[in-house]
């Protein structure tokens, strides 16, 4: 299911007409309080998740379990290793995002692209979902970290995702972006592009 994740602020009904002329199928929306929800009847899939930012451990755990009850998605940002090892193995978060925003610098021969076998184990173990934010593409560095990240991912079968993060209405990535995306993973990596874009 061709799928976008957006982070709306009382325009939702504007991001639904223009991700339906845009080919989407599904949206999800973050909000970062449970009080910012707005339900929407729509004709495409709406799913309803809240971006958590905490990272002490104990009032993480409390925050996203006080959220699945509610019955919503749960997004939380990487942050260094240790924390993104225990987001992903003990707690019942749906998808992390940013891992390649790691703000240590890349070694000699490899890059610290905040996955690797450990991290993708746990995560397809426990379902954990890995996204990529496409307003990231544009740096050189996060774009390489990212193309790691997505070999790592399809060599041990974890699912992932993109979306744009837009905010705005402007920010959401065009059809025509999204292809260019694919050609370019393609033209380094000889990358499949039936498996970009889709949320299964």
């Amino acid at each position: 299911m061709k799928t976008d994740i957006v982070l709306p602020s009382g325009n939702e009904n504007e991001f639904i007409e223009l991700g339906r002329r845009l080919g989407f199928e599904k949206l999800i929306f973050v909000y970062e309080e449970l009080s910012d929800f707005k339900v929407i009847e729509s004709e495409l899939k709406i799913d309803y998740c809240v971006l958590v930012s905490e990272k002490n451990k104990k009032n993480l755990v409390k925050k996203i379990n006080k959220i699945k009850q509610k019955g919503f998605l749960v997004l939380v940002k990487a942050e260094d290793e240790k924390f993104n090892r225990f987001v992903l193995e003990r707690t019942r978060v749906d998808m992390i995002y940013g891992l390649e925003l790691s703000r240590r610098k890349d070694a000699m021969h490899y890059r610290r692209s905040g996955l690797d076998q450990v991290l993708c184990k746990i995560a397809k173990e426990r379902g954990k979902k890995v996204v990529f934010s496409l307003k990231e593409i544009f740096n050189p560095l996060v774009l390489g970290r990212m193309i790691q990240n997505i070999k790592f991912c399809k060599k041990y079968k974890v699912n992932f995702l993109f979306g744009s993060f837009a905010e705005k209405i402007g920010e959401m990535r065009s059809e025509h972006d999204l292809k260019w995306f694919v050609r370019l993973l393609q033209q380094k990596f000889l990358y499949t592009e039936k498996l970009l874009f889709k949320d299964k």
